[in-house]
């Protein structure tokens, strides 16, 4: 069985890590082959190619990737943008254009079985994926990372319902007429996609009910498969050997918290603030000292106005990213609108417990009082209630449920029977049409 899947990135970001954890899942497995198409290439993986090459896939740009100082850079741009009433449009919302030529995705998906999508801003079009179908003939299964299949360019709708009817007056690009850009896309999409085959996972309940009240692919197959993690780096281990390979201290309570940009008002750090300020005027002198902010990612303030603040930076080796989990105490999950985090399932099968809001992946695999809880959304208070009650009033092991239905085992085992139906559906449609 061959599979190509097609990505944006191959490293940068959550998707992307996803994406590439599945890619080599599938390698793994026997009479598995798989490849991984990719606009920017950073790895190494000749398993991995980048798509036009030029500048893109140069040695350059791929030191660029790899360079923390480019995402210092594209962070002071985002916030000069913020202050012009730019950024949110930067930030949510993608074009569906892209400068890829279809001549040099060809030779790549040949004799295909089926065609993965996962985050493709830049990179694939409708029209594209329109060509790529019909031309290698291939099921596609897009695996929704967020929202933006489904909609007319935004990641997330918000309060919008735009994406249940036609979209038009798109608030996120600011816009109060019904043909714009947003109606335009979704015109493009309904136009290019609606007579293919198409089937789409949901990583999550919520991801799966977001796409059955799309107008665009309402009636479209969906299966809800978790995005897998690999138990051999993300597992349980000795909280104190994990914080001395951080340098961190042994005697603290650890609240852990990361992602890849805090500016994004869906990721919810105006609300983790409030929580962990409430949280201050609860704690005596002494379990307020005990407590230990540690972060991962970028755009992230300093909050030692609060608590003792330690920020590990943008981590994109995962085997120092899973030393993080396992040297918390809990796992801090403010995001309000989200198809994930995936950081919810890296936690738990780390054995630390997860206090997140009641979106994405959080209420799939909390078990209340047993690996986390899941909070009423919004409601900051009752957030950090949870995070006091899991760092004072209880000693719970977080790997149980993450570690049952997130391990590669069980994930690729999911994949396997569900591509092996529609194989096996294409086999009988196939002896139907010749009796």
């Amino acid at each position: 069985m061959k599979i190509v899947h097609f990505n944006t990135f191959d490293q940068n970001g959550g998707a992307a890590m996803a994406a590439y954890q599945l890619h080599k899942l599938f390698n793994q497995t026997d009479n598995m082959e798989s490849l991984m198409l990719v606009r920017y290439k950073s790895s190494q993986d000749p398993s991995v190619i980048g798509i036009n090459g030029g500048f893109f896939n140069g040695k350059f740009f791929q030191h660029l990737l790899r360079n923390p100082l480019t995402y210092f850079v594209f962070g002071k741009i985002k916030r000069l943008l913020k202050k012009i009433n730019r950024y949110e449009i930067l930030n949510v919302f993608n074009s569906n254009e892209s400068p890829v030529d279809f001549e040099s995705i060809k030779p790549h998906i040949e004799s295909t079985d089926f065609i993965f999508i996962h985050w493709t801003d830049g990179f694939l079009t409708p029209k594209l994926i329109n060509h790529i179908q019909k031309y290698s003939g291939a099921r596609i299964i897009w695996i929704m990372q967020d929202l933006e299949p489904i909609t007319g360019g935004c990641h997330y709708p918000g309060a919008c319902p735009g994406f249940k009817n036609s979209c038009g007056k798109c608030p996120q690009l600011k816009s109060d007429k019904a043909n714009d850009r947003s109606r335009k896309i979704w015109e493009n999409k309904r136009k290019y996609l609606s007579d293919l085959e198409l089937y789409f996972i949901g990583t999550s309940s919520w991801v799966e009910s977001k796409i059955k009240e799309s107008s665009l692919f309402k009636n479209r197959p969906v299966e809800k498969i978790f995005l897998n993690i690999d138990e051999n780096i993300f597992k349980k281990i000795n909280k104190s050997l994990a914080r001395k390979n951080l340098n961190l201290p042994i005697e603290n309570k650890i609240i852990f918290f990361g992602s890849q940009d805090f500016q994004d008002e869906r990721k919810g750090m105006d609300y983790l603030i409030k929580s962990l300020e409430n949280l201050k005027k609860t704690l005596s002198f002494e379990q307020e000292k005990s407590i230990l902010l540690v972060s991962a990612g970028r755009e992230i303030p300093s909050l030692n106005h609060i608590f003792k603040h330690t920020h590990l930076g943008w981590i994109q080796d995962i085997k120092k990213l899973a030393l993080a989990y396992q040297s918390a105490n809990v796992f801090a999950s403010p995001s309000i609108e989200d198809a994930g985090p995936i950081m919810v399932n890296q936690s738990i099968a780390c054995g630390t417990p997860v206090v997140a809001y009641n979106i994405g992946i959080a209420p799939d695999l909390i078990i209340p009082g047993v690996n986390g809880y899941c909070t009423e959304n919004f409601k900051y208070e009752n957030f950090s209630d949870n995070l006091q009650t899991v760092l004072f009033k209880e000693n719970k092991d977080g790997t149980k449920n993450s570690t049952q239905v997130c391990t590669n085992d069980i994930i690729i085992r999911h994949y396997l029977d569900f591509l092996n139906k529609l194989l096996q559906d294409k086999i009988n449609e196939k002896n139907t049409e010749k009796n």
